[in-house]
């Protein structure tokens, strides 16, 4: 089976503009990565403090491996190139989505809308949830981050989540992927931690 090859902690894709004026975006997924290349955020990624996250291989498996210092976040081919989890140098895991965080569904198109369930884990409190996820294309726009300034389409999602037989709740958060960086520049979520922003990128 041939796979290929993005990077981040967030993926690497192929955006074709629109040939005609007034044409919609849209973004396929995806198209390649070289071994060095990078996505630098503002300090954390998913909830992890470790900024520069560079491209390392994809394995037999279709896993799309991304390494910053000795934190290996995993991505895959299979689902749409969304995060499954980040684990240490020991084998420690950080965080898990399982199967996978449906945060992006491809091709990205304006007004598109999909859904999830995953089952979530942090190990920096401990904490156990399931989740149905919605989520929409609500515009593409202009977005200034630290690293200049994209176009983007904006993402929002619901999580409906519940965490043992007592607690649930929903989380808001907005996601901006900007085609020209191949990558999400930018998230802003109800929990702090999971906020980040990319400050610097290399593509080969």
């Amino acid at each position: 089976m041939q796979h290929i090859t993005p990077i981040l902690a967030l993926p690497l894709l192929l955006m074709t503009l629109p040939a005609l004026a007034g044409e919609a975006p849209i973004a396929h997924m995806p198209a390649h990565a070289k071994p060095g290349d990078f996505r630098e955020y503002n300090n954390t990624l998913m909830g992890i403090t470790c900024s520069r996250w560079e491209f390392t291989e994809v394995t037999d498996a279709g896993e799309v491996l991304n390494q910053c210092g000795d934190k290996t976040m995993v991505l895959s081919t299979d689902f749409d190139l969304n995060p499954m989890r980040i684990s240490d140098g020991t084998g420690t895991t950080l965080v898990e989505f399982k199967p996978f965080y449906p945060q992006l569904s491809y091709p990205l198109t304006l007004g598109k809308e999909w859904s999830g369930e995953y089952s979530g884990y942090t190990a920096d409190n401990d904490a156990h949830w399931d989740s149905k996820v919605n989520c929409k294309v609500e515009a593409f726009e202009k977005l200034q981050v630290i690293a200049g300034e994209f176009d983007t389409f904006r993402i929002a999602c619901v999580d409906h989540w519940r965490a043992g037989l007592l607690f649930s709740g929903e989380t808001h958060s907005t996601r901006w992927y900007a085609p020209k960086t191949f990558s999400i520049i930018k998230v802003v979520h109800d929990k702090a931690k999971w906020n980040t922003e990319l400050v610097n990128y290399q593509i080969q």
